[in-house]
C-alpha cells in the first residue's frame, strides 16, 4: 500500500526537503572521500580528482538526454529518491574504502538527477522546500557540533537517518505534480549554485562555529529559518530581488574575505562576521523567490517546458563542481580562490534581477507554524551539542584542573591529523580523541586541522575534539580562517601569538602558533607549526625555518620553549640543523628512527618535537594508529633547572 501520511503541497514541500537533506549528507561523504581515498592522500594530480568529480556531475546530464521521457513519470521520482536513501544508509555503514567512494558517487548522481527532474514536476514547492531542506541539515548539523551524522555510529547518527527515513516515507504522495508544475528555466539553473554559496559559506556550520563556537551556529540556524520564512511567504519585488542579491554579494564577501586578530591570533573570522551568516540566507532566498507570470495549470508541464528546466539544473550542478573544484584547488596549486565564490554570489544576483520570475506560489505555510518551527531549530542548534558530544571515556584524565606540577613530566603530543580523516576515508575524531586521552597528554600539537570546509564535509573538527577531551583549544588560521595548526591544553593559557610565515614557494600557507602555559611553577612557552615545502619536496622549509629562528631565540630568552609538528624536514637536512641552532634539543632522539609518514607503512621522519636548551626528554615513541595519514608522536619533557617564566 502507497504511504500517504502527507498529501498535496505539503507532501510536495517534504519531498524536496527531504530530497535537498539527503544530497548534503551525500556531499558530506562524496567531496572527503574524492581527497582521502581516490586522491590516496595527495599522491593523485588535483586535475585527476577534478576530473572523475566533473564526471560524477555530468552523469545526471547525460542520463537526462538519454532518458528524457523515462525518467517523467512520478514513480521515477520516487525511485530515485529511494535510491539516494539507500546510498545515504550504506555510506553510513560500509567501512570506507573504495566501497565508500563508489557509492557515495552512485548516490550523488541519483540525487541530483532526482532534484534535476523535481524542478519541473514540483515547481510550486521548488524553492521553499530548498531552504527548508537547508534548514533541516544546518539545525541537526548544529545540534550534533558539527559532527555529521553520516560518520557517526551512535544512537544521534541512527536517529537522525531515522528522521529522514520518516520523511521521505511521509512523502511519498509528495512527486505528483502540482499546479504549478516547474520553475523558470532561471531559477531551475540556479538551485545548484545557490547550494554551493549555502555550503561553502552561509549555512556552513562548521565555519560559524569558528567566529564563535556557541552562538556561530545559533546565528547561523536563525540566518537559515529565516531563508525558508522568505522562500516560503514572500513573493519579492524585481527592487527586493536587487537588494537581495547585494546583500548575497556582502555576506558572502564578509565571509570569505574578512579577517581580523582575535586574541592575539591574526588571520580570525572577526566576531561581528557573525552578521553574514544572518543576512546570507535571507538574501538568497529574495534572489531565487522573485515571481513572474503564472504557470500553465495540470497536471504537468508541456514535454518541451519539462525538458529545459532538468537540463537547466543539470547544468549549474555542473557548475557547482567546477567552481567547487577551481576553489579548492588552488591550495594545491598556489593561489586562493575566495574571490571565485564572491563572483559566483554576483553572478547568481545578477541572473535573479534580470532574469524572468518564477511562478506565483500557491497556499503558504502560517506564521506560527513557522515561529515554532524557528524556536525548535534554534533551540536545537544551542543546546543539541551539550548531549551529542559527550567527553568520551578516559577524558576525565585528560581534563586535570591543570597542568602537573613537581616531579610529573610535561609530557607533548604532536600529530597531523589530515582534517580528521584515517587511512580508510572515513572521518572518525571520536577514534582520534580516544587516541589522545589514551597517551594523557599535557599539550596536544596539531597539524592540518579543518574547522569547516565544504570539501572535507563542514565539520568544525577543533570543536569536536575539545568537546570530547575537555581541553582548552586555540587556532592558528594557515591556509585560510578555517585551516591550520591547534593547541589543546590541560592547563589556562597565556599570551597568544601568530606569526605568519611566508610561503617561499610552497603552495599552501602556513604559520606559527604559539603560547604560554602554567608548567612546575613557570610558564613554557609552546610554538605548534606545519611547516610546507619549496614545490612540495620534502625538506624544501629552510626558508620557513629561517623566519622561525629569531621568534624561537626570542621566546627561548623568557623561559623554556618546546615546538612541535609536522615540520616536512628530515633529520640532517639543511632546514633540520637551523631548527637546531642555538643548542634546541631533538627530544624524540632517544626513539631514532622513529618515521611517522606515511602511517600505513612509515619511513619519512617529519614529525617532531624541539625542546629550548637544557630541556631533558623519556619515552619518546609513535604510536600505531591508521586514523590519520601521520602517526602522532608523543614525548615527556622535563624543564632545565633554573629555567626562567
Amino acid at each position: 500500500m502507497t504511504p500517504e501520511l502527507l498529501t498535496g503541497r505539503t507532501a510536495r514541500l517534504v519531498a524536496v526537503a527531504s530530497g535537498v537533506w539527503l544530497l548534503v549528507d551525500l556531499w558530506r561523504v562524496w567531496t572527503p572521500s574524492l581527497i582521502t581515498i581516490f586522491g590516496l592522500a595527495a599522491s593523485t594530480p588535483p586535475e585527476a580528482i577534478g576530473g572523475f568529480a566533473v564526471g560524477v556531475m555530468v552523469v545526471p546530464l547525460v542520463l537526462l538526454l538519454l532518458l528524457r521521457r523515462a525518467l517523467t513519470a512520478p514513480v521515477a521520482l520516487r525511485w530515485l529518491l529511494l535510491l539516494a536513501l539507500a546510498a545515504r544508509l550504506v555510506v553510513m555503514v560500509v567501512g570506507g574504502g573504495r566501497p565508500q567512494l563508489y557509492v557515495a558517487s552512485a548516490g550523488v548522481v541519483v540525487i541530483v538527477l532526482w532534484l534535476c527532474l523535481a524542478t519541473a514536476s514540483l515547481g510550486d514547492v521548488l524553492v521553499p522546500g530548498v531552504f527548508l531542506g537547508l534548514l533541516l541539515s544546518a539545525t541537526t548539523h548544529a545540534a550534533l557540533g558539527s559532527f555529521g551524522a553520516v560518520w557517526r555510529d551512535d544512537a544521534w547518527g541512527w536517529l537522525v537517518l531515522g528522521v529522514q527515513v520518516l520523511l521521505v516515507a511521509a512523502a511519498w504522495a509528495g512527486h505528483v505534480p502540482g499546479e504549478a508544475a516547474g520553475v523558470g528555466r532561471r531559477t531551475a539553473w540556479l538551485v545548484f549554485p545557490a547550494l554551493l554559496l549555502a555550503g561553502i559559506a552561509l549555512a556552513d556550520v562548521g565555519r560559524a562555529s569558528t567566529v564563535d563556537t556557541i552562538w556561530g551556529p545559533v546565528v547561523l540556524v536563525a540566518g537559515c529559518a529565516a531563508g525558508f520564512t522568505i522562500a516560503a511567504r514572500v513573493s519579492p519585488r524585481r527592487w527586493a530581488t536587487a537588494l537581495g542579491a547585494l546583500l548575497l554579494v556582502g555576506s558572502v564577501a564578509v565571509a570569505m574575505l574578512v579577517t581580523a586578530s582575535r586574541h592575539g591570533v591574526s588571520g580570525s573570522l572577526p566576531s561581528w562576521s557573525l552578521v553574514a551568516y544572518f543576512v546570507g540566507m535571507p538574501a538568497l532566498a529574495l534572489c531565487l523567490g522573485r515571481p513572474g507570470l503564472r504557470a500553465t495549470t495540470g497536471p504537468g508541464p508541456a514535454p518541451g517546458a519539462a525538458a529545459g528546466r532538468p537540463l537547466a539544473t543539470a547544468g549549474g550542478a555542473v557548475v557547482w563542481v567546477l567552481v567547487l573544484f577551481g576553489y579548492y584547488a588552488g591550495y594545491d596549486l598556489g593561489y586562493r580562490a575566495d574571490w571565485l565564490v564572491v563572483a559566483l554570489a554576483g553572478v547568481v544576483g545578477l541572473v535573479a534581477v534580470l532574469g524572468p520570475g518564477n511562478p506565483v506560489r500557491a497556499r503558504r505555510p502560517g506564521w506560527p507554524a513557522l515561529a515554532l518551527g524557528t524556536v525548535v531549530a534554534l533551540l536545537l542548534a544551542g543546546f543539541g551539542p551539550w548531549a551529542t558530544l559527550q567527553p568520551i571515556q578516559g577524558a576525565a584524565a585528560v581534563a586535570a584542573p591543570a597542568i602537573a606540577a613537581g616531579a610529573a613530566p610535561l609530557r607533548v603530543l604532536a600529530w597531523n591529523l589530515r582534517m580528521g580523516y584515517g587511512l580508510d576515508g572515513r572521518f572518525d575524531a571520536a577514534g582520534q580523541a580516544a587516541l589522545i586521552a589514551h597517551e594523557h597528554p599535557d599539550v596536544v600539537l596539531l597539524s592540518e586541522v579543518d574547522r569547516g570546509w565544504l570539501l572535507n564535509g563542514g565539520q568544525d573538527q577543533l570543536r569536536i575534539l575539545a568537546r570530547m577531551l575537555g581541553m582548552h583549544a586555540v587556532f592558528g588560521p594557515a591556509a585560510d580562517p578555517v585551516w591550520g595548526d591547534a593547541i589543546l591544553t590541560r592547563g589556562p593559557v597565556y599570551r597568544l601569538h601568530r606569526l605568519e610565515l611566508g610561503s617561499h614557494g610552497s603552495l599552501t600557507g602556513a604559520e606559527a602558533l604559539s603560547l604560554r602555559v602554567p608548567y612546575d611553577g613557570r610558564k613554557v612557552t609552546i610554538v605548534a607549526t606545519h611547516l610546507q615545502p619549496r614545490d612540495d619536496e620534502l625538506n624544501q622549509t629552510l626558508g620557513q625555518v629561517q623566519e622561525l629562528g629569531v621568534p624561537l631565540v626570542d621566546f627561548s630568552d623568557e623561559g623554556p620553549v618546546v615546538l612541535g609538528g609536522d615540520l616536512n624536514t628530515t633529520p640532517g637536512s639543511p632546514a633540520w640543523r637551523a631548527l637546531l641552532a642555538g643548542g634546541f634539543g631533538d627530544m624524540l632522539a632517544r626513539a631514532r628512527p622513529l618515521p611517522t609518514d606515511p602511517a600505513g607503512h612509515p619511513v619519512h621522519q617529519i614529525d617532531h618535537v624541539i625542546g629550548s636548551p637544557g630541556m631533558r626528554s623519556s619515552d619518546p615513541h609513535a604510536p600505531s594508529t591508521r586514523l590519520s595519514d601521520h602517526l602522532p608522536v608523543v614525548v615527556d619533557l622535563r624543564l632545565p633547572r633554573g629555567a626562567l617564566g
